[in-house]
């Protein structure tokens, strides 16, 4: 009798391994609503969160790290034209500066990929330099 429930027991683990999505496995992408919120009032949007398509994708990769992609495109501010000219993935102390790409798209033609080791944060800290507000506050780039 102990026989046939060890036979019963290999087989449900068997088919329980069969019937595992591949997706299980693999990394996996996700859209997800996205905003740039100020860090002195994350309730209030920040001064270039126009620049930000509204939707970015996760991949999460199946060792559980995440990263984002978001899309970004020009902004106008104070009746002055202007664009995101550098972006900054901020985790603990560490300062990486986030590479900006051609993302194929009319609307939102730049993209960056951000990086973590989390497994899904609900918030990725950033810094953005935007040129516009770089001439409102001297001229100097990061101004």
């Amino acid at each position: 009798m102990n026989r046939n429930i060890k036979k019963i027991a290999a087989l449900a683990v068997a088919l329980a391994v069969m019937a595992t999505p591949y997706t299980a496995f693999a990394d996996t992408v996700y859209s997800i609503p996205v905003s740039m919120n100020k860090v002195s009032d994350p309730s209030k949007p920040s001064v270039a969160s126009s620049a930000i398509s509204p939707e970015a994708e996760a991949l999460v990769k199946d060792n559980g790290e995440t990263s984002y992609t978001v899309y970004l495109r020009k902004i106008n501010m104070q009746n002055m034209d202007g664009q995101v000219t550098n972006m900054f993935n901020l985790s603990g102390d560490t300062k990486t500066e986030v590479q900006f790409t051609d993302s194929g798209k009319v609307d939102y033609p730049k993209k960056a990929i951000l990086e973590t080791k989390q497994n899904k944060p609900a918030d990725v800290k950033i810094a953005v330099w935007v040129d516009a507000m770089d001439k409102l506050m001297g001229g100097k780039p990061g101004a």
